[in-house]
């Protein structure tokens, strides 16, 4: 069964590790989730109140933050509002013909019938979506990316690779054509979270490596 790695825990956070297959948020089918299990660390604990600070794409691994407190929970929100909690990805995309550092963006609209965004042309139809990338380390046809976001729309990595002509690798809905070799992922990973200058919790730093499967074990700097 899949279940979420602890990576770090306090009397105010919880900071956990999400395999690729498993879900943010429960769901009506009762699947395994972030948020379920979440629930069952805590169970019989009255004065903890878990809240997911933010989601994973079941097909992405990685860290997420919950929060324990209802007054950590708001101050974390306005964390997320003010970008006082920077997010890090590493993103395998294949053919990757842009320059070697840059920033993306657009303005997508969430497609609910295809579960997918789509990048518009205005931002009357959708939502500014920013993230700033940079190249890592490249093998044969395959770029390792760290990307920065700057902005938290859905799928939005996903989306903004795939608009400029690199899907993320194993991201069929997005239009890739080649295998990740991960069951039940694709090659994105959340890899570092880092909050500061929230009152009353102490700068925090963590970092945690995407597994050693797939696509990921062909590059041997993994940030």
């Amino acid at each position: 069964m899949l279940v979420p790695t602890l990576v770090y825990e306090d009397a105010f956070l919880l900071v956990v590790n999400k395999p690729c297959g498993l879900n943010s948020d429960a769901d009506k089918a009762g699947n395994p989730s972030v948020e379920s299990w979440v629930k069952k660390y805590y169970a019989g604990k009255k004065q903890i109140q878990p809240v997911l600070m933010h989601r994973l794409d079941r097909l992405t691994s990685g860290l997420i933050l919950i929060s324990k407190k209802p007054s950590i929970t708001r101050q974390l929100q306005h964390a997320f509002e003010q970008r006082k909690i920077e997010k890090k990805y590493l993103a395998v995309v294949h053919n990757f013909s842009l320059p070697e550092s840059g920033i993306l963006k657009h303005y997508v609209k969430k497609d609910f019938q295809l579960k997918k965004s789509i990048v518009v042309d205005s931002p009357d139809l959708g939502h500014e979506a920013v993230l700033k990338y940079k190249k890592i380390q490249q093998v044969d046809n395959y770029s390792l990316l760290e990307v920065h976001l700057f902005t938290g729309r859905y799928h939005q990595i996903r989306a903004q690779l795939a608009a400029v002509g690199c899907p993320i690798v194993g991201d069929k809905l997005y239009g890739s054509k080649i295998d990740s070799s991960i069951k039940h992922g694709i090659g994105l990973h959340a890899y570092a979270l880092n909050i500061c200058g929230i009152n009353g919790l102490k700068v925090q730093y963590w970092k945690v490596h995407p597994p050693f499967i797939g696509i990921w074990i062909i590059f041997n700097n993994l940030g």
